[in-house]
């Protein structure tokens, strides 16, 4: 399981949750190892269970009031808690914020973008972001 946090986030008052769902791989040395550098990442360790259950093991061990979902083979763009975190502020009685997307390759060059998402936009109780 490759750790994908983004540590030049330019909000930096974040919490990083990280449930391992039962790793059989060498992740959990790796995930120490993060860790024992910064003190803002939790790791959650259960017997695999699968998504759900890793999801709910980790919202129950988060503090915030914003909740940023981030799988194994996603990677967040360096402003990505930044802007949603605007977006909340800027309309506070959304309940869910959605963001573009961007589709790219290996050696993460850009390979198709999602053009449907308007940057900011609040529709009804949701939020777009790009």
């Amino acid at each position: 399981m490759p750790l994908k946090v983004r540590y030049k986030q330019t909000y930096d008052k974040l919490e990083v949750v990280i449930c391992d769902d039962g790793s059989t791989d060498g992740s959990p040395r790796i995930l120490e190892r993060y860790r024992s550098r910064d003190r803002r990442i939790n790791v959650v360790y259960q017997a695999n269970g699968g998504q759900s259950l890793a999801l709910n093991a980790a919202f129950r061990n988060s503090n915030g009031n914003i909740i940023c979902l981030l799988d194994a083979d996603d990677i967040f763009m360096p402003n990505k808690v930044e802007h949603v975190v605007h977006s909340f502020s800027t309309a506070p009685h959304s309940g869910l914020a959605v963001n573009a997307m961007l589709i790219v390759d290996a050696a993460r060059e850009p390979l198709e973008k999602f053009p449907f998402f308007i940057n900011f936009l609040q529709v009804g109780r949701a939020l777009l972001c790009a």
